[in-house]
């Protein structure tokens, strides 16, 4: 029924199923990692509203499965996360007394209630100005309604995550760099402002998760700061 043929992280893979040509777009460095080149067998695919197929079910030759982002003749469609999907399975990095370190999705919300926040960017003016603030502010608040950890997310590096934190007094905020957008990019968040000088950078948005099970999600309009502020989250927690 179809074949990708796999050649190193960060490659572009190809397929036919169902007479349609299939590109994989983007192909994650998480999802690739220390995989060799080889032929991997596609057992299913799932389908849009409109019918275009969305993502391919691959299965490795020793039987471990992956799905990937792809687009077909119809255009490019994003696997965007939704409300009772479970968070992927991602590596990211934090700030350490020993410096940065690894720090995987399992590790972040295994077990826990998490309340995450996203933004484009550190220190940049609405995400400084009213995002980051407004979890600091309330941070008390939110963790009274049962939440163990808050989550501050940005395609920035550790060092910087760790130094925007400081500047903010984010005591209570777990800042976590997805410096390489794997966590961002998984979850089909991802936007390109590249024009504007920043590379891939993260939607702004907010979500509630539950033992690695997304309960709420509030994904805010381009240029917007409404539904994924620290007040809207205590609303519907």
């Amino acid at each position: 029924i179809g074949m990708v043929q796999a050649y190193a992280p960060g490659s572009i893979a190809a397929a036919a199923v169902d007479k349609n040509y299939l590109e994989v777009a983007r192909l994650g460095k998480h999802a690739l990692q220390g995989l060799r080149q080889g032929t991997f067998f596609v057992i299913g695919w799932d389908y849009d509203r409109d019918h275009s197929v969305r993502v391919l079910r691959i299965v490795l030759n020793w039987g471990r499965p992956i799905s990937f982002v792809i687009s077909s003749s119809h255009g490019e469609e994003r696997m965007t996360i939704s409300i009772g999907d479970k968070i992927p399975d991602v590596v990211m990095n934090q700030m350490t007394s020993d410096g940065p370190a690894e720090l995987s999705s399992g590790e972040l919300f295994s077990g826990k209630k998490v309340v995450l926040f996203a933004l484009p960017g550190a220190f940049t003016p609405t995400c400084s100005a009213s995002h980051l603030p407004g979890f600091v502010a309330n941070a008390d608040k939110i963790k009274a309604k049962g939440v163990d950890t808050i989550v501050c997310l940005s395609v920035n590096d550790a060092w910087v995550m760790d130094a925007w934190g400081k500047t903010q007094n984010a005591d209570e905020i777990h800042m976590v760099a997805d410096g390489s957008a794997n966590f961002t990019q998984a979850v089909g968040l991802e936007v390109d402002r590249t024009a504007a000088g920043m590379g891939v950078r993260s939607q702004r948005y907010a979500m509630i998760v539950e033992d690695g099970v997304v309960t709420e999600l509030a994904v805010e309009e381009p240029g917007k700061f409404e539904k994924s502020s620290a007040e809207a989250m205590l609303a519907v927690l």
